[in-house]
């Protein structure tokens, strides 16, 4: 395997983005039961738990793999960064859009506008600093 050093700000780091990921995998799971409570209410409900459904088992899997594995210890790969944020923030920001549309359709756009702003942000400035 990969026997890299991994420095205390890197494990930190690391400690605090999997602290992030659970907390949000959590904040999910309850945007889901809120959902579920009020269903009938919205007409693409199939979608936006389709959507979370994605987001939800990818930062625990994401988690997972950064603590559990050889791999994620030693580690850190850019890819494996880029790969968890796409599939546990962009259907999540999908997910988001679409229920905030179903109240404001400027709302959602300005939410979507912003949330890839911040996505192209981080992206391009991870490793500054």
């Amino acid at each position: 395997m990969n026997n890299v050093e991994v420095s205390e700000y890197d494990k930190d780091l690391r400690k605090e983005h999997r602290t992030t990921l659970k907390s949000y995998a959590g904040f999910l799971s309850v945007i889901v039961v809120a959902l579920l409570t009020k269903i009938e209410n919205i007409e693409v409900y199939w979608l936006i738990l389709s959507l979370l459904s994605i987001s939800i088992p990818s930062a625990i899997g994401s988690v997972n793999i950064e603590r559990n594995t050889e791999y994620g210890k030693s580690n850190n790969s850019p890819a494996l960064w880029l790969f968890s944020m796409v599939m546990i923030y962009i259907p999540s920001i999908a997910a988001f859009s679409i229920l905030i549309s179903t109240k404001s359709l400027a709302a959602s756009a300005v939410f979507t506008a912003t949330a890839i702003g911040w996505f192209i942000f981080i992206v391009k400035f991870r490793h500054v600093g």
